[in-house]
């Protein structure tokens, strides 16, 4: 984490991932960021976020086009808007998976050589073939939970927004989830009860 002249503190790419949602927002906006220059800055008035935004949503198929799709952004977020700050380290979500790959793999490996006891070479190569798809779903399952902050917001016009982000190191994770509670706090002394949408 980078400390500039004055009070800002920013994240810089090589500390700080702005993760890509795998589920789709229901009842609120999501931001869905690409590439690897996004940077996250803690000022004393407002969260702002600087990255190429993804702005068309083709039920998943933009992340195969994702550079051509984003545009760079910078996104302004004053910390009365600020909804719900959470950092989700989600281990158990991560360890299930993992586990149930494997009981998967156990269960199909011997529901396999028992159905074909006399023909091994059979039970291979059916374990060859779909050992690796399970094992990339697996994976694509194990990428789509990782660890991060979940930030809620509304946006001026008053739309529920959230976008995620993870910061690599835990020393940075610890300072800036400080820093962060300390401006929220300080913000709210000076946001008058329904006014927060006007910041």
């Amino acid at each position: 984490m980078r400390r500039e002249a004055g009070p800002v503190v920013k994240l810089t790419p090589k500390q700080v991932k702005l993760v890509y949602p795998f589920l789709p927002g229901i009842t609120s906006r999501v931001l869905r960021f690409t590439g690897r220059r996004n940077t996250v800055h803690l000022q004393e008035t407002a969260l702002v976020l600087e990255g190429e935004l993804i702005r068309f949503h083709y039920l998943g198929l933009e992340r195969l086009f994702a550079r051509a799709l984003a545009e760079w952004t910078t996104i302004t977020i004053p910390y009365s808007r600020l909804i719900r700050v959470k950092y989700k380290s989600r281990r158990f979500l991560r360890l299930f998976v993992v586990l149930s790959f494997v009981l998967i793999i156990g269960l199909l490996s011997f529901g396999l050589f028992s159905r074909h006891a006399s023909n091994p070479e059979l039970t291979i190569l059916l374990l060859s073939g779909g050992g690796p798809i399970l094992g990339l779903l697996c994976w694509v399952m194990f990428r789509a939970i990782l660890p991060g902050f979940a930030v809620t917001f509304r946006a001026r016009d008053g739309t529920k927004t959230r976008f995620l982000f993870q910061v690599k190191k835990k020393p940075h994770r610890k300072e800036f989830g400080e820093r962060l509670r300390e401006y929220r706090a300080a913000a709210k002394a000076f946001v008058v009860p329904g006014q927060e949408n006007r910041v």
